[in-house]
């Protein structure tokens, strides 16, 4: 892709490499945002994105190379920075401050104007149009309007920031970052406190801003509105690239690059197949000549210049198949797929065919639900705010929580992927063992099945379980929830911490999976995805779709079923 031309750029970055310590981040990093343009940068928890947003704010300097910035920068971080003992005024006052410095140098000027000259008379001029682009005199309106679409139109200015909750702090942070905004913006997952109208409200504040905007984000609906651009960092290369065209450019892209390394998988072992071929062949040759030349009790001249030429083109065809071992091609991951394991797993069903059903269970403040069905085949989803008992739902269904009243009963093999990770119990334990426990057969057949899905690479299977990324975590319990023949899968917000590409090979392997599925989830891409599968499901385009899909809403710990989309 071409990048954009200098002379219009707002951020530039050569040579760029971080790490910290023995980790390596990033190297090598060619890198330009031109004025006006919109990015998202994706990539897994732990990649290296809130660094190269730090990076590019100036906040945390390069091992090496240059950053080039022209204009203002507002940056956002993840939590919001902002000292605790200020009030929301004072986080408002100090994000308005030059503005009316401007103000006030502004009525400085305008109270001279009668005896200025043309050096004041210019210099007035000048202030006031950059006031005016700042659009300095709605800035008020502005301030009102952001605390009122983020949930925070009711606060009193006059409390301070550490009697607000972190997502009110951080709403509050965001709030002052668009009172007055720069001319850059990067923004380090913004509506990770925000509800739907405070999301919709930023997206196209940022689709309307003029300068450029640089957003780390999960949320792939936002990415689809807001950026014209992706920038991946890619953990595992320790690399940065840039994609055009927006999100479903990316994606288009990703599987583009997927086809071209299958392509170069495949290449790779037919020339590996032939160069062994051609070598068994002349040598077999070889053999039946020896063989007739036994008989003739000698060798004649042209016998022997033939086999001389024969053994040079069987040593040629060794020498280029050990180059193609020496230069192997990974073997592409195989698409996500999630195996019921249908086959005489679990024990006998009722007549209803029913895989969980919650009778009259409680957990108190938390969770308060008379009864709830699931029938095998059935994919639901649920959502709600937090702090509903989405989480503890499933907890209960799971039998990792005992609810203090009612009963839960489970038939077949459950598995469970809960939002919050355990810490390891052993966290010196490498990867792949981690992956094999439990699971009996090989080691071998294990390290196999591990590669097959793509979710690690073979380097990565010596690290010890308590040095990996929370995105590397997610996909260790996500491996083996995969292989693990369920029947039926607890889903808790289970496309946390995994790249946009993963996140869409999960829901494919969710549509396509014949088990049970009951997830939580805040993903509004992902409830897109689930009420089109809904639709599919209903016959409307014509394709079928395993089970029937339903919807549920979760508040104060009651549950309630809702229509999906006609």
């Amino acid at each position: 892709m071409t990048e954009p031309n200098f002379r219009t750029e707002q951020l530039h970055l050569s040579g760029v490499a971080h790490g910290y310590g023995d980790r390596e981040l990033f190297t090598g990093v060619e890198l330009a945002i031109a004025a006006g343009e919109h990015a998202a940068v994706v990539g897994e928890n732990g990649a290296g994105k809130s660094t190269l947003l730090r990076i590019l704010a100036g906040i945390e300097a390069p091992a090496d190379g240059t950053v080039r910035r022209h204009g203002r920068v507002g940056y956002l971080a993840q939590t919001s920075g902002l000292p605790v003992r200020l009030t929301v005024a004072d986080a408002i006052d100090n994000a308005l401050l030059a503005l009316r410095e401007m103000e006030s140098e502004l009525e400085r000027l305008e109270a001279g104007l009668a005896a200025a000259g043309p050096n004041e008379l210019e210099a007035y001029g000048n202030l006031q149009t950059q006031y005016q682009l700042r659009e300095g005199y709605a800035a008020e309106s502005r301030v009102e309007a952001a605390l009122d679409r983020l949930g925070l139109g009711g606060v009193d200015r006059g409390r301070a920031l550490g009697s607000l909750s972190g997502g009110e702090q951080e709403r509050v942070a965001l709030a002052c970052l668009l009172a007055d905004p720069a001319d850059i913006l990067l923004l380090d997952e913004p509506t990770n406190h925000l509800d739907a109208g405070g999301t919709a409200w930023l997206e196209g504040r940022l689709a309307a801003h003029r300068g450029a905007v640089v957003v780390v984000s999960h949320d792939r609906v936002l990415l689809r509105k807001v950026a014209a651009a992706v920038i991946e960092v890619d953990a595992e290369r320790r690399t940065v690239n840039r994609y055009g065209n927006g999100y479903d450019g990316y994606l288009k892209e990703k599987r583009a690059e997927r086809q071209r390394w299958v392509q170069q998988y495949h290449g790779w072992l037919d020339a590996m197949a032939s160069e062994r071929r051609q070598a068994d062949t002349v040598s077999g040759r070889m053999g039946y000549a020896r063989r007739r030349d036994n008989d003739k009790a000698g060798f004649d001249f042209k016998t022997g210049t033939w086999q001389r030429a024969a053994a040079s083109k069987i040593r040629n065809a060794q020498e280029r198949l050990r180059r193609l071992e020496d230069n192997p091609v990974e073997r592409p991951p195989e698409r996500l797929k999630l195996d019921a394991g249908l086959n005489g797993a679990g024990g006998p069903r009722d007549a209803a065919d029913r895989v969980l059903h919650a009778r009259n269970t409680r957990v108190p403040g938390r969770l308060d639900v008379p009864e709830f069905r699931v029938e095998r085949g059935q994919k639901i989803l649920i959502t709600g705010p937090n702090g509903a008992g989405k989480s503890t739902l499933l907890s209960v269904l799971a039998g990792t929580l005992e609810p203090a009243a009612g009963q839960v009963l489970r038939h077949g093999r459950i598995g469970y992927l809960p939002q919050e990770l355990e810490l390891p119990e052993h966290p010196s334990l490498r990867l792949l063992p981690a992956f094999a426990a439990g699971l009996g057969g090989n080691i071998d057949d294990h390290a196999e099945a591990l590669l097959r899905l793509g979710l690690f690479r073979t380097s990565e299977f010596h690290v010890p379980v308590g040095a990996l990324s929370a995105g590397q975590q997610r996909r260790l319990s996500l491996a083996r929830l995969l292989l693990g023949h369920n029947e039926v899968m607890l889903l808790d917000e289970p496309t946390n911490h995994l790249a946009p590409v993963l996140v869409e090979e999960l829901e494919s392997a969710l549509a396509d999976f014949s088990g049970t599925v009951v997830m939580v989830s805040h993903d509004r891409a992902l409830g897109e995805w689930f009420d089109g599968c809904a639709d599919r499901s209903r016959g409307r385009t014509g394709e079928g779709t395993p089970g029937t899909w339903l919807r549920y809403t979760m508040a104060e710990g009651t549950l309630e079923k809702v229509a999906l989309p006609a």
